[in-house]
């Protein structure tokens, strides 16, 4: 199916967006992110995964799970590091 693999390329481009962020989160130990982006950010990507799983694009299920476990290491980092709902005081 097509389908799956343009819904793939554009999780890969998304995944590989975020995964600089994360680094940085952890290098610099604050949060880079506000808790309330990730969690609506999370929410929907599992929705998004569970629906691509039930038409058979396990391609695009599989990266679009990735993508939200991605929001998720944020959204730990943001609780971790944050203190004040993830907001920075830069």
């Amino acid at each position: 199916m097509i389908q799956d693999y343009l819904m793939a390329g554009g999780s890969v481009v998304l995944i590989v967006a975020l995964i600089p962020q994360i680094v940085k989160n952890f290098r610099s130990a604050s949060p880079g992110v506000v808790a309330s982006t990730c969690v609506m950010t999370f929410l929907p990507l599992i929705v998004y995964a569970c629906c691509l799983f039930s038409m058979k694009m396990l391609v695009s299920g599989t990266l679009m799970s990735i993508n939200a476990g991605l929001w998720l290491v944020l959204l730990v980092q943001s609780v971790m590091y944050g203190g004040d709902n993830g907001r920075s005081n830069n």
